[in-house]
């Protein structure tokens, strides 16, 4: 069970080295960064683009990539490690992989007249074909011989075979054409300075014609198949200071394409036979890099008079690293990350005083600042020549980071200003590797470089010190707890502790052992005197400065260690990161290693964590991508301490230090964020009060969502809030409309200007406007209407229906508004609203996922404020009369909807926000516990006095997640915060494997009988014929287990033979059974009880989670009852292979038509009897933990029961190397506590 789990990423944005680095098929498109493949995917029912996935093999920059021609899984990338790879994207498996040592892949292109063969060329030629699907069918194709001029772009005309063009770096074409002689480097033109051909496309409708763009911008259309290919136009630019940098071709209507410019993200859209633009789009200020096209699934529409109406979408890559999907038919974004790093991110760094603010540097030379809330980056630096290794914040709120270059030594960087200024007192073209803000004093700032010098150097630039080294110094950090003394991380295997202001540049202490270049140190910010390094040796050290030695070495990475990070909280918990491109969590006091994290695809470079969110993390990796980490794992029984109100010394420490060189093992909490939780508890006399738990889950859960939650709450609770904040989450339907009023008022004020408006001029039809030019001057104005409908020109004619009549204003409106509903026309909403159907507009929205929209327009029908029929007479300008039934089920059906979006994305706590903005509290704290957000769905319930099952079942699978770590006083305990959990203690209880001294202590502490007692009662039970439940768990709380196990599996045989048994009773029955400690049932004499439970727990849990909509873990159950029954060839087991069988099968064909025969159909009522006779328990529906959709950077991991590749957490089982998924663990484990991997051992993923 991990202990650190990622819940949020940022994508690298597109590598600026290559062309061919975007391509598209069907509803996905993929983009190149400079290691890797990130895959987005079109979810209709989220209405929305999601990082599918993310491929990682190549070690070197990537060069090209192409989707399969027909396979919309298959996708192929080269890169300049001389491999080319294909992949299968929704296994996230390479298929094949080819070493090219001949030709280093530039260029690549798949094959038409072979489907599973590639093409691909080193920029110089020959043209070589490889086939994926066989070993060794690697060949040069002859016909296309090696060019004269640098190769620059390839294209196969993807529907006409035989028909090859190649763009060339002089601003030459090549063509082959089958049945022709070869064309090569023929001259289009462009003077002395043509260009190099960088993008070179067939027409997709047209065997004939190519376009073609050159590095200057030139844009040409040209026919293939004259002798010598030959320009049939040259299109016109608005001015020679635009050039073309990226085309494409639009699927849905011959000879229409679009282009991006390079200075500036201008899209525009063209047709083959109009010389200028037919519309222009500014997206973004920063240039084209690449774009493709996403097929549309409709036609172009043109309606007479009106050019035409394009509906494709648009993958745009741009040069700031924003990667964006533009909708043509509506004019704006489907999906847009508007900037990203392009390289490296070699540091990261939260702002002191803003917890949401992360600053990052990279190797693309910016530092760009994110909010983790958003994921979206607010601010970046002027990108220059230079590579920025390292950021420091300024202290406090003056809003300015220092960073060091490769090139530019060190810059200050004011963020309120946006100036910059420059300190270069280190040597000309010296790399500054590291910078270093004292947070204590302001004034001043270190750096280190490779000149071997440490300077210290006031905020104004003024130099006060300097220390030489004998090498290039790596890394510096000040001692928090004495603001003049710094320690350095040096090439020689040394650091070095330094005291400013001392008159001397000689060391207070050197301190050695490292075997290879130190490259990171860190000051403990809680043990005075303590500090951390990493190194090319691989290790990490935990040095006492007062002792001069090391005092522990932390060894199991692979490759060199580079970031390094200790707990604000935890005093003897490092984390530190590698080349191996792992993460580990260390504990000082044993030099145990916790945990180690694998997501990240390349070497760790940058760990951050902010005081004030200590269990967040944030890190950085050559792979460019920033990931959000949640350690609540890691001190989820410190969370449950409190919740069941454990003395504050028991869990927050009594001083703020510990003494130096402590390894002892530490309890509790010791930093500044718990101290301030600490006092906000001392003081208050009501411990579940909404300000407690608020500040609780504060201190330890992520911060998505988790404001919004309770501020949410609040509301229902009638208490204040901070509104600036609250305004920008999920509100409380009471407020929508306030809301949304607001911010047109706030918009009408500010007259924004909004990008990504078309540019339409509208045509006539001559001889229809003559006509109803003359029907107006006679007078006809319901004829004119008709023929201005007949142009296209609704507006026109709606506006003056009314001169004919209301009616008829209503009838010709109504038209408009079905065509509007197939076209999705922005004008659909106001026309709809006037004419008193915003209810139809409402299921418009939420037929098209448009639920935020019909979420609102519920709200304000409901309220009165939609325009009503009466409204024409002047009688009332709102409708009162309005069916509230009605719309509160709207609302209802969108917030529902709306919550499930959120939880299939990963984000539980955001769908709990979306219930409770509807007074919905029960769903509120089902999607927590489908999210496993144990912690704050207990909180939630104690702050408003809810002791209801959702507590119960929040407790129960907490106590288990307290068993695991062994913590069995823990685990009572917090089953005492709710009633009704007796079962539950028993259960922990009968699972312990202490001594019988402890076990009688936990027994006292669960008021149970000691040991001896227990089997005492289960024999007065036995002879009695007393309650079957009752004498199982006694015999199974005594030592007589064996006893229990017969009685238990005879009752539950005997039950099985009967047709009316009922599921509830067997399964508790049976769960109970599962609880006896994993190590005592592997015991020889426990072999037939041990496969009959697994027997019996597989196939109930199976219909158990039938009843809880667990679906994804049905069919893994049933297979593994299956299974089993044939191992273990029992024929008194009561349950068959074929009954088993029958049941999964009518099942699975239960929600289809086909297949579904009458006897399925009676299987599966009899099965559903069985199934629904009791409620389910707890959480309901498929569990979805926060993080899930988030791909690991090679998904190398499997799911045992699924063999699916696995997204998001991953469970790893006894045996060490299978895995299932996280969410799958969870619902497994809740209905069946028997490992899938049929040993005998249970699973506790809790």
């Amino acid at each position: 069970m991990t202990l650190v789990r990622q819940i949020g990423l940022i994508s690298a944005g597109c590598q600026p080295w290559n062309l061919n680095v975007i391509d598209s098929t069907g509803s996905r498109f993929a983009y190149a960064a400079t290691l890797a493949i990130y895959i987005y995917e079109w979810d209709p029912e989220g209405n929305q683009f999601y990082l599918h996935s993310i491929m990682s093999e190549h070690k070197k920059t990537i060069s090209a990539i192409a989707w399969h021609l027909q396979d919309k899984d298959i996708l192929a990338s080269c890169s300049t490690d001389f491999k080319i790879c294909v992949w299968h994207v929704t296994k996230r498996k390479l298929l094949a992989c080819l070493t090219t040592p001949q030709a280093l892949p530039a260029l690549m292109a798949w094959f038409p007249s072979d489907q599973d063969c590639l093409a691909y060329c080193d920029g110089k030629g020959p043209l070589y074909l490889w086939k994926y699907t066989e070993k060794n069918s690697q060949y040069p194709l002859k016909e296309i011989a090696s060019a004269s001029s640098s190769v620059t772009q390839i294209s196969w005309h993807k529907s006409a075979t035989g028909r090859f063009a190649m763009g060339h770096a002089d601003g030459t074409v090549s063509l082959y054409l089958q049945g022709k002689k070869p064309q090569t480097h023929v001259k289009l033109g462009g003077g002395s300075d043509p260009g190099s051909i960088s993008w070179l496309l067939w027409d997709p409708f047209s065997q004939n014609y190519l376009l073609i763009c050159t590095a200057n911008g030139r844009l040409q259309l040209i026919d293939a198949t004259t002798g010598v290919a030959s320009v049939i136009t040259t299109y016109s630019l608005p001015s020679k200071a635009v050039t073309i940098k990226c085309a494409a071709w639009l699927t849905e209507a011959p000879g229409a394409f679009v282009t991006g410019d390079g200075e500036a993200g201008v899209l525009r859209v063209w047709t083959v036979s109009n010389e200028k633009p037919q519309e222009t789009y500014r997206l973004k200020q920063s240039g084209f890099k690449g774009l493709c096209v996403l097929p549309s699934d409709t036609d172009t529409t043109t309606e007479p008079g009106q050019h035409m109406k394009f509906k494709s979408r648009i993958a745009c890559l741009f040069f700031d690293g924003g990667v964006g999907v533009y909708n043509l038919r509506n004019s704006s974004w489907d999906f847009l990350k508007n900037m990203g790093h392009l390289e490296t991110i070699f540091d990261c760094q939260f702002k002191p005083d803003d917890p949401d603010l992360l600053a990052t540097a990279s190797f693309d030379g910016t530092v760009k600042v994110w909010n983790i809330n958003t994921m979206e980056a607010i601010n970046s630096s002027q990108g220059d020549a230079s590579i920025i290794y390292s950021l420091s914040w300024a202290p406090g709120d003056i809003n300015c980071l220092v960073a060091a270059t490769s090139k530019n030594g060190v810059f200050i960087w004011n963020l309120k200003k946006g100036t910059t200024q420059n300190i270069d007192d280190h040597e000309k073209n010296t790399y500054v590797y590291c910078v270093a803000w004292n947070q204590k004093d302001s004034r001043k700032i270190a750096s280190g470089g490779g000149d071997g010098m440490c300077m210290i150097h006031q905020s104004d630039g003024k130099l006060l010190q300097s220390f030489k080294h004998p090498s290039a110094v790596y890394g510096c950090d000040w001692n928090p707890n004495n603001e003049n003394t710094i320690a350095t991380a040096c090439e020689d295997g040394q650091i070095r502790i330094f005291y400013v202001g001392s008159g001397t540049d000689q060391p207070l202490k050197i301190l050695s052992g490292h075997e290879g270049k130190v490259f990171r140190v860190k000051w403990s910010p809680l043990k005075d005197g303590i500090l951390c390094s990493t190194s090319d040796d691989c290790s990490v050290r935990v040095w006492s400065y007062a002792k001069g030695t090391t005092i522990r070495v932390l060894e199991g990475h692979t490759n060199f260690t580079r970031g390094l990070f200790w707990s604000p909280e935890l005093p003897n918990i490092i984390l530190s990161g590698s080349w191996d491109s792992t993460i580990r969590v260390w504990d000082i006091s044993d030099g145990a290693c916790l945990d180690i994290i694998e997501d990240h695809g390349a070497d760790v470079y940058g760990l951050a964590c902010h005081s004030q969110r200590p269990f967040v993390l944030a890190s950085t990796s050559r792979d460019s991508t920033v990931r959000l980490w949640s350690m609540l794992p890691l001190v989820s029984s410190i969370y449950i301490k409190i919740l069941i109100s454990h003395p504050l010394n028991e869990v927050f420490s009594p001083s703020a230090n510990q003494d130096v060189g402590d390894l002892d093992e530490s309890f509790g909490l010791y930093g500044s964020q718990s101290k301030s939780v600490k006092d906000i508890l001392s003081k208050s006399e009501n411990k579940y009060t909404l300000e407690i738990w608020q500040a609780v889950s504060a201190l330890f859960c992520p911060p998505t969502g988790r404001e919004n939650l309770w501020n949410l709450l609040s509301v229902l609770n009638k208490l204040e809030i901070d509104y600036a904040q609250y305004k920008n989450g999920i509100v409380h339907k009471s407020h929508v409309v306030k809301l949304i009023k607001a911010k047109a008022l706030e918009k009408e004020l500010a007259n924004v200007s909004f990008f990504g408006c078309g540019v339409n001029s509208c045509g006539k039809k001559e001889n229809i406007q003559k006509a109803a030019e003359c029907y107006l001057l006679v007078g006809n104005l319901k004829k004119y209407c008709e023929l201005k409908v007949q142009l296209g020109e609704w507006c026109e004619a709606i506006a003056l229906a009314p001169g004919v009549s209301l009616c008829y204003w209503k009838e010709l409106t109504n038209r408009w508004l079905a065509l509007l509903k197939e076209d999705n026309s922005e004008l659909l909403a106001p026309f709809s609203i006037a004419v008193n159907k915003s209810d139809e507009l409402t299921q418009h929205f939420i037929k098209l996922n448009v639920l935020e929209k019909a979420h609102v327009i519920s709200i304000a029908t409901s309220e009165g404020l939609m325009p009503c029929d009466s409204a024409s007479q002047g009688q009332s300008l709102s409708n009162k009369n309005i069916n509230a039934t009605n719309y509160d089920n709207l609302i209802f059906e969108s917030v529902q909807r709306l919550a499930e979006i959120e939880m299939i994305a990963g984000c539980p706590i955001k769908a709990a926000c979306w219930f409770l903005s509807n007074d919905n509290v029960s769903e509120a704290i089902n999607c927590l516990l489908r999210g496993n957000e144990l912690e704050l769905a207990a909180s939630l319930c104690l702050s408003i006095g809810i002791k209801s099952n959702s507590l119960k079942m929040a407790v129960i699978y907490m106590s288990w997640r307290c068993v695991r770590r062994q913590e069995w006083d823990l685990a009572i305990d917090i089953l005492n915060l709710c009633p009704g959990t007796e079962l539950e203690k028993i259960s922990i209880c009968i699972n312990c494997e202490l001594s019988e001294t402890e076990r009688n202590d936990l027994h006292r502490k669960a008021n149970l009988p000691s040991v001896v007692e227990c089997e005492k009662i289960a024999d007065i039970e036995y002879q009695n014929q007393g309650a079957v439940l009752k004498m199982i768990q006694y015999y199974l709380l005594s030592k007589n287990l064996k006893k229990g196990f017969d009685i238990g599996l005879k009752f539950v045989k005997n039950a099985l033979s009967e047709t009316n048994w009922n599921l509830e009773q067997l399964w508790k029955l049976l769960y109970v059974m599962s609880c006896v400690n994993s190590h005592l049932l592997q015991d020889i004499s426990f072999d037939r009880s041990r496969f009959e439970l697994q027997v019996y727990g597989a196939y109930f849990g199976a219909l158990v989670a039938i009843r809880q909509g667990f679906n994804p873990i049905v069919v893994p159950l049933f297979s593994c009852a299956i299974n089993l029954i044939r191992k273990v060839h029992n024929p008194n087991l009561s349950i068959s292979e074929e009954i088993v069988s029958s049941e999964m099968h009518s099942w699975v064909v239960s929600s289809s038509d086909s297949g579904n025969t009458e006897s399925d159909r009676k299987i599966y009522k009899e099965l559903m009897v069985k199934v629904l006779e009791d409620p389910p328990f707890g959480d309901t529906g498929t569990t979805i933990v926060n993080g899930s959709n988030l791909p690991r950077h090679s998904d190398h991991h499997r799911c045992y029961v699924r063999n699916s590749a696995i997204r998001g957490p991953v469970y790893f089982l006894e045996d060490l190397k299978s895995t299932i998924s996280l969410n799958d663990a969870l619902m497994w484990a809740k209905v069946n506590r028997f490992s899938p991997l049929k040993t005998g051992f249970t699973i506790n993923p809790f």
